[in-house]
């Protein structure tokens, strides 16, 4: 991944996983879900960032996307709450990225990221910096494969015809009626 990456850019992936706790405490009843961003950088360093527990960070995503949706005054505010949660922890290991290719997991696909806040309070992330949305880790490679000429040839289709009377049955006579 790292070859793919530009400078100034950053691999952000986040992840819903299982917290266990302590391993002297292991055990069902202490399995909680929780979110942590792992951060990859074009000089192959990498960094795992703890964001918390699932049920408050889903809770928070919940509350802003349904003031967003019926107009509440204060959705702004929320999404503001979300930014605090999983992009303020960012911000002393991002400071120097312009790019962010960003693989959310989980609720986190439901973010409009772009409208979150800047993790330097700057404004909102969009305006900050340039945003790349992938759906998994792997989509970055694809991204920056280099492109292949076709194996196949091409097929065109142009010029239809549209003068379509006569040829579709009528209701009578159709059989799908």
């Amino acid at each position: 991944f790292v070859k793919v990456l530009p400078q100034k850019s950053l691999l952000i992936a986040y992840q819903r996983y299982q917290y266990f706790g302590r391993p002297m405490f292991f055990s069902q009843k202490r399995q909680k879900l929780h979110y942590r961003a792992l951060l990859l950088f074009p000089n192959g360093k990498t960094k795992t960032l703890e964001l918390g527990t699932a049920k408050q960070i889903e809770q928070k995503i919940q509350k802003a996307l349904v003031a967003t949706a019926n107009g509440f005054a204060d959705a702004q505010k929320l999404w503001t709450e979300v930014s605090e949660l999983v992009i303020k922890p960012l911000a002393k290991e991002t400071a120097e990225s312009k790019t962010w290719f960003i693989a959310p997991d989980a609720e986190l696909n439901r973010i409009p990221f772009a409208a979150l806040s800047a993790p330097q309070g700057d404004g909102f992330l969009g305006e900050s910096l340039n945003l790349r949305l992938i759906t998994t880790v792997q989509e970055l490679l694809d991204l920056f494969k280099g492109s292949k000429k076709p194996t196949q040839k091409s097929l065109v289709v142009a010029n239809p015809s549209f003068d379509l009377k006569g040829t579709i049955p009528s209701t009578k006579q159709s059989s799908w009626t």
